[in-house]
């Protein structure tokens, strides 16, 4: 805003107070030192003006109007406006050709005025007015489906839709809706159909086929799952144990470098279960061998002994097909294998929200109706 005119000031008892009678007088109070200001902030609730001009001018949503919020303000103004006469004459019209079409916002000012006027049946008209504008929101704020495309759970008249709606907002989020809500897009729907496509398509390949007893996927059939848990809870310890005797086989005085060390030991506490438990976790499976076997006869670290007793039970003796007094380095090599393909399925699971919905209720939803009615209320 151009600030040509002088200034104006005028007092008031003690102290003389600058006069804001136009724009440029506007313009000027922005750039006037905050010592010159009568206060840097004020709350909200003291202010005698409209509500919802209030809550936009308070940026920070703080409930208080600070000087740097009334300057940003008379800047965004006199920026998205190239025509500022509307501003002295206390205006509740806006003209079209009053905004700057060459700054950002004031391109989707136009915009916006210009599809308001059409949805008033007048786009020749020269200007709109305030509360035009605040009757058009009120009424795109209840509309369960926004201009822009965002539906709420509550524009569907089949309560199956609604639901499903429902839990798109719940698992992958929602489109904020002019009227506060979250409803959801086109973004949200498809990225919705995708996650339970991708969801369904894994449990797919980890289901057995009718007349089939076991997989690639599930080696030992429906016990798979609780066998690799068993594996999987070993597997660090035993790859510890058998690398500790592939290196007491090249020299046995490796063997006094494993587990704790004198100086390590010094200081611990062992009249605390904890500090015990520690020590169990972290110290090797078992005395290691040269010839390279576990003895399951031998005595073992017993933090680990109930979950090896496991596996000794639901691995070892299903994928090797006899219960062996001993595990080689071979045959662990060997049962590593056996759960190479259910290892790499279990890793490559999705990661998604929409997993907390169950089987049953995403294969329901990706029937083409759902879709096709979320679609055509968007549309």
């Amino acid at each position: 805003m151009a600030t040509s005119s002088p200034w104006t000031f005028e007092r008031y008892g003690r102290s003389c107070h600058f006069q804001i009678r136009s724009a440029d007088d506007l313009a000027r109070a922005a750039e006037l030192d905050e010592a010159h200001w009568v206060a840097t902030n004020a709350p909200i609730a003291t202010i005698n003006a409209d509500a919802t001009f209030l809550q936009l001018l308070d940026t920070d949503h703080n409930g208080r109007i600070m000087c740097h919020e009334v300057r940003g303000a008379i800047r965004w103004l006199g920026r998205v406006l190239r025509d500022h006469a509307g501003v002295g004459a206390s205006s509740r019209t806006l003209r079209p050709e009053a905004i700057n079409v060459e700054d950002p916002e004031g391109r989707r000012a136009h915009q916006a005025v210009e599809k308001m006027l059409r949805r008033l049946g007048r786009p020749e008209a020269g200007e709109i007015s305030l509360d035009e504008i605040r009757r058009i929101k009120t009424q795109v704020e209840s509309t369960p489906v926004s201009e822009a495309g965002v539906v709420l759970p509550q524009a569907a008249e089949d309560e199956s839709v609604r639901g499903f709606l429902a839990d798109v907002i719940a698992t992958v989020g929602g489109a904020p809706h002019p009227g506060g809500a979250e409803g959801v897009g086109q973004a949200q729907l498809e990225a919705f159909l995708a996650q339970a496509s991708a969801l369904l398509e894994w449990m797919q390949r980890g289901q057995i086929p009718p007349g089939q007893e076991r997989t690639e996927v599930m080696p030992l059939g429906g016990c798979t799952p609780e066998a690799f848990a068993a594996f999987s809870a070993v597997r660090a310890k035993l790859d510890q144990y058998f690398a500790q005797c592939e290196a007491a086989a090249v020299d046995e005085r490796f063997v006094q470098r494993m587990g704790w060390t004198d100086q390590e030991l010094q200081g611990l506490d062992f009249d605390d279960p904890a500090v015990i438990e520690k020590v169990l976790r972290q110290s090797p499976l078992a005395k290691v061998r040269a010839d390279r076997t576990l003895q399951f006869g031998q005595p073992v670290n017993p933090y680990y002994a109930e979950a090896l007793e496991r596996f000794r039970g639901e691995v070892v003796r299903p994928v090797l097909g006899q219960d062996p007094s001993a595990l080689s380095a071979g045959a662990w090599v060997r049962i590593k294998a056996f759960f190479a393909a259910h290892q790499a399925w279990v890793q490559s699971k999705p990661q998604s929200a929409v997993e907390s919905l169950g089987a049953e209720k995403l294969r329901e939803y990706l029937s083409p109706r759902y879709a096709e009615a979320v679609r055509a209320l968007i549309a």
